[in-house]
């Protein structure tokens, strides 16, 4: 799932066991350490929430605003927001999408996108082809498209040279290869990739790096990927390594930060999940930077802000209600 990509629920973390986590503030904007992501620290909040996964963390004017997912009572409706980390409270606006996991995300600064994404209430399900747009703001208003992608799950977006790229994803039936550029008066305009492209998937890491449009890992028919591509147009595609150092996994947190690509938990080739931290700047050498960062999860949610990361929530055999960050 998944460059572009706030948690938390917590639920009574107070009492954290982690000695700087009670006197946790956000830090003050500073230059980012080379490689970083080394040393993360718990975040505690004192205020009840639920654990969330499968969500995403935005900006959201000066607040950060936590949407989508799944708890342990069922989808979120309404969006959670909070100015310090610490207290969240429930937002008076809904998102607007309705109720799914598993989508799209990214954003170019100024407009936060969403895309597909899937929906259950046990007896039925439903895949969505859909694309909402909002502009700082909780509430998103959907976007007209006469031509539309495959309705599915585990897709990912980034924004490349000034369009939305979406690539991947899972129809319920089948795992996707195909890449859609998005043209304002078209709507998603499928590639044409005649020459060498990476087998289909979902779950991966799709992010810009270098100028360049990349495809990380994830999961398919036969399994999960440790391969990277990259792309200078996002039609001809070059393969990197068939096996990164950080293994076969899939729905990990993405990410360009400090000038290099970063892999952040995950699921990994054996179900169990991973809370090991990545980087590169090449993409086909990788090196670890921390081992056992935080408990282990997948699907997580993050944000990069004020020159640090977080990560929130997640699931592993638990659905988790902690944050942690570093920078």
């Amino acid at each position: 799932m998944m460059s572009c990509a706030v948690l938390f629920a917590f639920y009574g973390c107070t009492g954290s066991s982690n000695p700087a986590a009670a006197s946790y503030r956000p830090p003050a904007a500073a230059a980012t350490a080379v490689p970083g992501l080394v040393d993360w620290r718990e975040i505690d909040s004192p205020v009840e929430t639920k654990g969330v996964f499968s969500h995403v963390l935005i900006k959201a004017g000066s607040k950060t605003a936590l949407i989508g997912g799944k708890d342990s009572a069922g989808y979120l409706k309404a969006a959670l927001i909070t100015s310090d980390f610490e207290k969240w409270s429930a937002s008076d606006a809904e998102p607007g999408f309705g109720e799914r996991e598993d989508f799209a995300y990214c954003t170019d600064g100024k407009k936060t996108y969403i895309i597909g994404g899937y929906y259950t209430d046990g007896k039925t399900e439903k895949y969505y082809d859909d694309t909402w747009e909002t502009y700082g703001a909780v509430t998103f208003t959907a976007v007209p498209a006469e031509k539309k992608p495959a309705p599915a799950r585990g897709l990912r977006a980034a924004v490349f040279k000034d369009s939305i790229r979406l690539s991947g994803g899972f129809d319920g039936k089948n795992y996707i290869d195909d890449v859609y550029r998005f043209d304002v008066k078209k709507g998603w305009i499928q590639e044409d990739r005649e020459k060498e492209k990476f087998e289909a998937r979902a779950g991966h890491g799709f992010i810009v790096h270098d100028g360049k449009l990349w495809v990380i890992g994830g999961k398919g028919r036969d399994g999960k990927f440790a391969d990277v591509w990259n792309s200078s147009n996002g039609v001809d595609w070059e393969i990197l390594t068939e096996n990164a150092m950080f293994g076969p996994r899939s729905d990990f947190a993405c990410f360009n930060f400090g000038g290099r690509m970063w892999v952040v938990g995950g699921e990994l080739q054996d179900k169990k999940t991973a809370g090991d931290v990545w980087w590169s700047v090449n993409g086909s050498s990788w090196v670890q930077a921390a081992k056992d960062a935080f408990p282990s999860r997948s699907y997580p949610g993050y944000i990069i802000l004020n020159d640090s990361v977080y990560v929130f929530g997640g699931v592993s055999d638990e659905i988790k209600n902690d944050g942690w960050w570093s920078k």
